[in-house]
């Protein structure tokens, strides 16, 4: 528990601040990633932000400290949303070259690219992959960087929804 208002708003910024240079770096990789510009591998690089994410969700469960918080609310409405979108790139429902809206149509792949090289499907292949010895390092590589975006992109969805739920529970409260 914070002592002061400002201790829980500061405290909030900085993870707000870590949060914002995590989705632009997510955002980079994704995009080379499915423009083709860079291997799948990249996406063993992609940082993750589902922990991020709670931490914001769990202060805004207690809202003590946030009455005069607006500004550092509205940012964190808006990365949420910004999340969302990056996420549904990956992990929305749709047919290739299909579009959802609220997608972030900057990383989805023009139709001069390859197909896309993330498959949403291989969640909990790794299992199934592990029975197969006929894998080289490289392909075993291209598997984890693939899982990684996905369950990623899962985790980004999940954590995000459940923190821009809470953030305008506690809005409709105040």
């Amino acid at each position: 528990s914070f002592d002061v208002p400002t201790e829980k708003e500061g405290f909030l910024n900085r993870i707000v601040d870590i949060f914002d240079r995590r989705l632009v770096t997510m955002k980079s990789i994704l995009a080379a990633v499915l423009s083709g510009e860079s291997g799948i591998l990249m996406g063993q690089q992609l940082p993750l932000t589902n922990g991020l994410i709670a931490s914001l969700r769990l202060s805004l469960e207690d809202p003590a400290g946030l009455e005069n918080s607006d500004g550092v609310l509205d940012r964190i409405a808006s990365l949420l949303c910004q999340a969302i979108r990056i996420a549904l790139t990956i992990v929305a429902d749709v047919s290739e070259g299909e579009l959802v809206e609220g997608m972030d149509k900057e990383l989805v792949p023009g139709p001069e690219s390859e197909t896309n090289p993330i498959n949403p499907g291989a969640i909990g292949a790794n299992g199934i992959f592990s029975s197969i010895d006929r894998s080289t390092d490289e392909e075993n590589a291209k598997r984890v960087a693939s899982q990684r975006i996905v369950v990623g992109a899962w985790l980004l969805t999940r954590e995000s929804c459940g923190a821009l739920s809470t953030l305008l529970s506690m809005k409709c409260n105040v």
